[in-house]
């Protein structure tokens, strides 16, 4: 998990990669902000994905439209075809990402409007065909900051000392168990970066200083994950067992479906779930 102590906000600008059809600027730039309050989820949710665990995620990022879309439907892509697979001209595979939650509940496309129906109508799923293989629109980036303001911040190669906050459209939920970051299995919580000064304990986070930032860490490039990581001034990273399921949902109230994805120069990420302001940026 990540957190800190200051709301200072960020500012970036993309740099190479086919996150430069973003726009090329942060979320103040590009007019997005939301509310830092919990979206509407609904009581008994129908999730559209069979996933309850870790998987090795089979993502591509469509680079016009900056949306990425993960593996499903009716023809779906193999672990084998998608070791060599190809996504076309502008997309990219997104880097190689084993996923560290119990469990998510996937309900719709960020296209798709929350009157859609149920997760299991096929109204509520964007597909996609691409090489051959169908696909389901899972989220849509928005922007990037990145923390220290940088024109050499690139989420797909984040430099040491650097954050990158992918500013995202996903309605989907994660939960997070209580098996420390260092184990393999289904239950892991990721470690916790934080601030300085007087620390408590919350939801596994080491808060310090003020309401501070928090995010968890949610996938990693191989199957370890490391604290060793050089980060911004301020921010810490440390490894706790979260004492309690942590269930992550999106962001921006009523209907909105924003998360802050944060990226290490580990290729480690982390959703971020406890902000320092009532908006962000």
């Amino acid at each position: 998990m990540l957190s800190r102590a200051t709301p200072a906000r960020l500012a970036s600008v993309l740099a190479a990669s086919s996150l430069l059809a973003c726009g090329g600027t942060g979320a103040s730039a590009r007019g997005i902000s939301y509310a830092t309050v919990p979206a509407h989820w609904p009581a008994n949710p129908v999730c559209m994905n069979k996933n309850h665990g870790p998987i090795v995620a089979k993502e591509v990022i469509l680079g016009k439209s900056m949306t990425v879309v993960i593996s499903g439907g009716e023809k779906a892509i193999s672990d084998e075809a998608w070791k060599d697979f190809s996504p076309g001209l502008l997309n990219t595979k997104n880097s190689e990402r084993h996923t560290m939650f119990a469990s998510s509940c996937f309900v719709r496309s960020p296209s798709v409007p929350a009157t859609c129906g149920a997760g299991t109508d096929p109204a509520c799923r964007e597909t996609v065909d691409l090489g051959g293989y169908t696909w389901i629109a899972l989220s849509k980036i928005e922007a990037v900051d990145c923390l220290p303001a940088s024109r050499t911040c690139n989420p797909a190669n984040v430099k040491p000392g650097q954050l990158a906050f992918v500013v995202t459209r996903n309605a989907i939920n994660l939960s997070l168990k209580g098996a420390p970051s260092s184990s393999t299995g289904p239950c892991e919580s990721g470690p916790a970066v934080s601030r300085d000064a007087a620390a408590r304990k919350f939801a596994g986070v080491r808060e310090r200083t003020g309401p501070g930032e928090a995010a968890i860490m949610h996938a990693r490039a191989n199957g370890t994950p490391t604290t060793d990581v050089p980060l911004p001034d301020g921010w810490t990273l440390t490894e706790e067992t979260l004492p309690e399921p942590l269930v992550i949902r999106p962001f921006g109230g009523g209907d909105a479906c924003y998360f802050n994805i944060l990226r290490d120069a580990k290729v480690q990420s982390y959703h971020q779930f406890r902000y320092a302001g009532p908006s962000y940026p």
